[in-house]
């Protein structure tokens, strides 16, 4: 439901978001370069797919330069980011299942935790999917 409701408040479809994750995909590959201009051409490849996806198909605008020059450096830390060993990809449960991380991340709402405390059981959907969110951690887990 978050994405969906993300996708209202940018006026993205959000459907054709999830179609679209490909173009997504080489945004990022681009930006993996790391330089100014690596990051300058990811921006605006990805203002173009932004266009393509929002509801009333405009494109955002460029900004000024200082803050042309901010977004830049921001995509440019990302690059730095990506680079690193020791991330965790956000995934969901069902893309996680099977694999395992030295460490975990987990989101979790204010009813997970509850069933937490209570204790989980297996023959409760949820339950099964909120203890795989949990043994994918080989050391550590720590909730976001």
């Amino acid at each position: 439901m978050h994405g969906v409701e993300a996708g209202a408040v940018l006026g993205l479809d959000f459907e054709r978001v999830q179609l679209e994750s490909d173009r997504f995909a080489a945004i990022l590959e681009v930006l993996h370069a790391g330089s100014a201009a690596a990051a300058t051409v990811a921006l605006e490849q990805l203002r173009d797919t932004i266009k393509t996806l929002r509801t009333d198909g405009r494109r955002p605008r460029s900004l000024k330069a200082e803050s042309e020059a901010e977004q830049i450096g921001r995509l440019q830390a990302l690059a730095r980011r990506m680079r690193r060993d020791d991330l965790i990809p956000g995934l969901t449960v069902h893309q996680a299942k099977g694999r395992e991380w030295p460490a975990v991340g987990l989101s979790l709402s204010s009813g997970e935790m509850a069933r937490l405390r209570e204790g989980l059981h297996e023959n409760k959907p949820d339950d099964r999917v909120l203890y795989v969110a949990l043994t994918r951690a080989m050391k550590t887990v720590r909730r976001c």
